[in-house]
């Protein structure tokens, strides 16, 4: 429990910055000058490689933790043609299911640091046309809202779908 709250007492305090140091333009919230370099910065360490790295880790612990427990269960077969596959398919859903979650996480997650870099370097160009402020304005909404948000939708979809592999098997056992 300690642990628990240490976590989320270091979340809360790694993430006070974030309101004390933005900017509203246009009624838009800004990270500018050398903060919002700072920012983006840190966006990427954090989204773009280590959430990433982590991930990987974990996929191949769970990978490395399901051949073990192969080897060390004998599943029960019920007949002469079913052998160890019915643990070996349940194994390969789980493991392209968290390997689904990942890549579709980086592809989404990692946009959103590398625009907010390109805000903040461009930031002090003067005179910019309306075109280009347009098209920064829709790249800026199309990286936020739609694919960080569609993360958590897609995670959502693959947990669905592949649920229904888990609920027949469990059907199965009981």
């Amino acid at each position: 429990m300690n642990c628990c709250n240490s976590c989320i007492l270091f979340g809360l305090f790694i993430s006070i910055h974030l309101p004390l140091n933005q900017t509203i333009q246009n009624n838009r919230c800004f990270v500018i000058g050398t903060y919002g370099l700072f920012f983006s910065i840190y966006q990427i360490c954090i989204y773009g490689v280590i959430i990433p790295i982590i991930q990987i880790v974990f996929v191949v612990l769970i990978a490395k933790n399901l051949k073990k427990v192969r080897i060390r269960v004998q599943p029960q077969i019920r007949s002469e043609n079913e052998s160890r596959s019915v643990l070996s398919k349940r194994d390969m859903t789980l493991i392209k299911l968290v390997v689904a979650e990942i890549l579709v996480g980086i592809i989404l997650t990692t946009l959103y640091p590398i625009n907010v870099l390109y805000s903040v370097l461009t930031s002090n160009i003067p005179n910019k046309s309306v075109d280009r402020i347009t098209n920064e304005g829709f790249l800026s909404f199309l990286t936020l809202i739609v694919l960080l948000y569609l993360n958590y939708c897609v995670t959502f979809i693959f947990i669905l779908e592949y649920r229904k592999h888990f609920v027949k098997k469990s059907n199965d056992l009981l």
